[in-house]
């Protein structure tokens, strides 16, 4: 009986012990909870302003990220998926309209809403509990993806908790994947005229949130932040800043990890401390306080610790080697020093957090005359070919300050400096503005047929020098023949050859190149040069007598003097123009020979055509600060068109090249104007042009000869072109070869209706077979054929741009038919492509077409027989061209 009260009472203890363990280990638990609490609220009053903007996520951030969920998920409401039923679809659509119309806090507008009310409550900017979960509310299902503990009322969200959700949110609600990350480097802010809104387009939305982004920093700091900057210029280039946050001095030359969508920048997510490199930068100035540079075409300054340092080849300093001291890879790093002044040089700059702007400088240079231009590197005269660095930039430093293209470094010139490191072209500096007068013609193998010679034989009717780079090789006497192949000694210095008259007047033959006039004579001097495939001819001459050679083979010496003069401003314009940015920078020539530029000594050249030429000298047609694109062509059918005839040209982009009539009642309109800008003012008469672009219509007037026309009685004002058979198979093949040559000319429907371009033939092939019929479905203001469909037995094609649809059509075989009744042969193209097209059948299918037409070229600028028989109405060269060029001027290069 005792031993079992002993053990009762001792169980007794045991539990008593134990409740007393669980209470003190609930105290203690407790305790420990109070004092994290107690800390973490003591932080969130004890933590500096840096601190906490790395701590904690702002109203303003987070108001953005919420808007760009909202935004997206609104967009895959309203863009429902193609796989879904046209039922689904409607009723996904009417549901997001439905909850916008009531209102929904789903919708963008939501969100700013009380982003505005959360930032006109907040003393500090920094989002709360309470706030957070009204921002959930705005994005259905978005609270339960927030894991990041429990928080309670005004308590402040950190950072890595708001991202962590952020981050979950992004799969659910932007499936596109808009919303981007991006490494950002803040440069500076750009005022004034910098600060434009650019090109993108931006919605309602997006530009009142940046509003709202950059007026609030918290009711301390309001009247301060007034006004605040929407563009900011970063290492990628400019972006429009949402966020306030990118506008502080805190974020300059500092790299982050930042929201971005569209080129906007939205939030900072973190800072980060991998350096950030920025190659090639032009340093306008850089002090050890400041830097001023230029990046992105535009300028850049701020205070800033810097460091400066250089690189250079060993050695440099001596004339012994200062000629090939820039290919050696052996650089040797100098500190000069955090003090130090740098002004106008190439420089890296390396940005990283807490340390200084590092300024590398790259002092070596090399200058000479640009001799070709390939992807891979430039040809400068005395250094050979020197290939590009990925990083390459190119610099205009006259006038205003302005980044480059390589494709806009000028061949044949050399007033250009080059920066080169490790061998390599970094930078390109054009130093100064130079009179351009030469211009260097790629000179083509007899029948235009290859641009690369096997042999040249030349003579000239006057000595003659013979250099290389370096120095005069021997001489050349009048009339002796000198026979050039690859392997002519010749070459054996640097692989190109210059043969020069010693007289100005001199003439250079060469006798395998045969011309429509016979043997070609060429001005200026004859540059050869050694290729792998062969030898490059190049003929570079003075640009006036360039021109000498081009106006006879472009218009007939016989024209009346006006209209010669007119031709000659159109094709010295373009050459003008090509002289800007090389059309064959590879070989190291603006141009060549053929119609593939401009057409040059095809035929001798004329004392009419040559003072057209001289009576124009120096003048070069503009629109605004550019040289105007002078297209012409040989002769219309009452109507110009405008640039839509040629597929994935912006016809909106050229005004001046304008869809009209050239009539008698357009020249009278366009002299009352004077000097107005005309496009405007010919309202009318381009409204009158529109019409043509109904079939009915363009029939109905490509069937009268009367009016005011300046060339109804010219014989291609009208013609005709009968296709008595179709070989089907013949024409499939023109039409995928046209596929092949423009990938975006020939389209098949797709399974949902849509139109494809044709990439592979088998696409292609399904929907050929026996043709059904052939109409053109578009046309162009003025007329011209757009678009052609042709109905197959298997399907349908659609051909687009007026070249192809004119290919496409002409069978090779049959002639064309004018108003005079001549017959014409037409190989390859058909005349133009104002026509109205007409079938005829059997069983259904078609046997063949007529087509009724007028004009010769594709209608684009100046009509040459419109300009003749505006002349022969005593109409000047000048009024010519404002006429067919609405709102240019001209100007006078030199």
């Amino acid at each position: 009986m005792e031993r079992r009260e002993s053990f009762r009472e001792r169980r007794k203890r045991q539990q008593a012990r134990r409740r007393l363990l669980g209470k003190l280990a609930a105290v203690l638990i407790g305790a420990v909870f109070l004092f994290g609490l107690c800390k973490k609220t003591a932080d969130q009053f004890l933590l500096t302003d840096e601190k906490k903007q790395d701590s904690y996520i702002g109203i303003e951030d987070a108001g953005h990220m919420v808007w760009l969920l909202a935004d997206c998920r609104q967009g895959q409401m309203t863009q429902a998926p193609a796989e879904t039923t046209d039922v689904a679809r409607d009723n996904t659509q009417a549901a997001a309209v439905s909850a916008h119309t009531a209102g929904s806090r789903s919708t963008p507008d939501q969100v700013l809403d009380l982003m505005e009310k959360f930032q006109a409550e907040s003393d500090d900017g920094y989002l709360t509990w309470t706030q957070a979960k009204q921002f959930f509310s705005c994005l259905p299902g978005s609270r339960e993806l927030f894991l990041g503990g429990a928080y309670t009322g005004t308590e402040r969200v950190e950072k890595a908790d708001w991202y962590d959700w952020f981050d979950r949110a992004r799969r659910k609600y932007d499936a596109a994947g808009k919303i981007q990350e991006e490494t950002v480097v803040v440069l500076g802010v750009l005022e004034g005229d910098e600060n434009r809104s650019g090109d993108a387009q931006e919605n309602t939305q997006a530009a009142k949130m940046r509003e709202m982004g950059t007026t609030f920093v918290g009711k301390k700091d309001a009247a301060q932040s007034q006004k605040t900057e929407l563009r900011i210029l970063t290492q990628n280039g400019v972006r429009t800043a949402a966020s306030s946050t990118f506008l502080t001095e805190s974020m300059r030359f500092c790299p982050v990890r930042a929201i971005v969508r569209d080129d906007c920048l939205y939030a900072v997510r973190n800072g980060l401390t991998e350096p950030v490199i920025l190659k090639n930068v032009w340093m306008i100035e850089t002090t050890g306080q400041s830097i001023h540079g230029f990046w992105k075409d535009c300028e850049f300054s701020g205070a800033a610790t810097v460091e400066v340092r250089t690189d250079s080849a060993e050695g440099q300093g001596t004339e012994e080697n200062s000629k090939s001291d820039w290919k050696s890879d052996q650089k040797s790093t100098i500190v000069v020093s955090d003090t130090a002044q740098l002004s106008e040089a190439v420089c890296d700059l390396t940005f990283e957090t807490g340390k200084p702007v590092v300024v590398c400088q790259k002092p070596d240079k090399i200058s000479g005359r640009l001799l070709g231009v390939s992807r891979n590197g430039a040809e400068i005269e005395g250094h050979g070919t020197v290939p590009f660095s990925e990083d390459l930039q190119c610099y205009r430093l006259y006038g205003r300050l302005s980044q480059m293209d390589v494709g806009e470094l000028k061949i044949g010139y050399g007033f250009t400096d080059f920066v080169v490191e490790d061998g390599r072209i970094e930078a390109a500096l054009v130093a100064r503005e130079e009179k351009m007068e030469t211009i260097r013609v790629l000179i083509k193998t007899s029948g235009y047929a290859n641009s690369v010679h096997q042999t040249v034989e030349l003579f000239a009717d006057c000595d003659c020098r013979i250099l290389n780079v370096e120095r005069e090789l021997t001489a050349l006497e009048k009339g002796q023949h000198l026979v050039i192949t690859r392997d002519s000694p010749l070459f054996d210095q640097t692989g190109r050859i210059t043969i020069e008259p010693k007289i100005l007047t001199g003439h250079l033959m060469l006798s395998g190149v045969e011309r429509a006039q016979g043997q070609a004579n060429y001005r200026g001097r004859l540059e050869l040069v050694r290729r792998e495939d062969g030898i490059v001819v190049i003929n570079e001459l003075p640009l006036e007598e360039y021109l000498y050679g081009v106006v006879p083979g472009e218009m007939p010496a016989s024209y009346p003097l006006e209209a010669l003069k007119s031709q000659a401003i159109c094709a010295r314009t373009y050459a003008y123009e090509r002289l800007q940015r090389a059309g064959l920078p590879e070989y190291g020539a603006h141009v060549d020979d053929s119609t593939a530029f401009q057409v040059y000594q095809n035929l001798a050249e004329q004392g009419q055509t040559t003072q057209a030429v001289k009576e124009t000298s120096g003048q070069v047609l503009f629109y605004g600060e550019e040289p105007a694109q002078t297209y012409y062509y040989s002769t219309s059918c009452g109507y110009g068109t405008d640039l839509s005839v040629w597929r994935g040209t912006r016809a909106e982009a050229y005004p001046y090249l304008c869809a009209q009539a050239i009539d008698e009642r357009n020249m009278e309109l366009t002299r009352q104007l004077g000097g107005q800008e005309s496009v405007a003012a010919m309202a009318p008469i381009l409204q009158q042009a529109q019409l043509l672009e109904q079939s009915d219509v363009m029939e109905a007037f490509l069937g009268q000869r009367d009016g005011d026309f300046y060339e109804k009685e010219e014989p291609w004002y009208r013609w005709s072109y009968r296709a008595e058979t179709v070989d089907e198979k013949a024409l499939w093949e023109r039409v995928w070869i046209r596929a092949q040559a423009d990938g975006q000319c020939v389209f098949v429907p797709g399974k949902a209706g849509e139109w494809n371009a044709v990439k592979e033939y088998t696409k292609l092939s399904e929907n050929t077979g026996k043709i059904r019929e052939i109409r053109v479905t578009k046309r162009s203001s003025g007329g011209a054929a757009q678009e052609l469909l042709i109905e197959s037995e298997n399907g349908q094609v659609r051909i687009q741009s007026e070249y192809s649809i004119r290919y496409v059509l002409c069978d090779g075989k049959t002639q064309a038919v004018r108003q005079d009744g001549s017959a014409a042969a037409v190989t390859s193209l058909l005349p133009s492509s104002f026509f109205q097209v007409s079938t005829f059948k059997t069983d259904g299918f078609m046997i063949g077409y007529t087509l009724i037409g007028g004009g010769y070229g594709h209608g684009i600028g100046m009509s040459q027989n419109g300009a003749k028989h505006m002349a022969e109405a005593s109409v000047s060269a000048e009024e010519i061209l404002t006429f067919f060029y609405k709102g240019c001027q001209l100007k006078m290069i030199s």
